[in-house]
């Protein structure tokens, strides 16, 4: 039995949304318009040196934009396809914010120890 060929824009544009990019990011990384970077993901059409640059900004080979397999991703669920990307990048952000927090309470000690001793004019 003959699989359906799977639609080259659906696979672009969930592998870009994997990767955590807006089609205006991912636009701007090849130098070229998001309104192009909708254009294929609607139309599946693309030429080899723009699926290039693509797979150049995605940090991924051409092949494995060409393979990927739609299926592979099923039992996602569409509005939670980026939970474990979205989770590990606000556990680095709220491990950021502890560390500038502690780096502003060190500089406030700081400041209180340096105008201790002296007078308000």
């Amino acid at each position: 039995m003959k699989s359906k060929k799977e639609h080259f824009g659906h696979k672009l544009k969930r592998i870009r949304s994997i990767h955590g990019m807006s089609q205006e990011e991912l636009a701007s990384a090849i130098g070229k318009t998001r309104s192009l970077i909708s254009h294929l993901e609607t139309s599946g059409n693309i030429n080899k040196y723009t699926l290039q640059e693509i797979a150049a900004a995605l940090k991924i080979d051409t092949a494995t934009i060409e393979n990927f397999k739609l299926e592979q991703l099923s039992v996602i669920n569409d509005n939670n396809e980026n939970n474990d990307y979205g989770k590990l990048e606000i556990k680095k952000l709220k491990d950021e914010i502890k560390e500038l927090k502690a780096t502003v309470k060190e500089q406030w000690k700081i400041i209180q120890h340096l105008t201790k001793g002296k007078k308000k004019v």
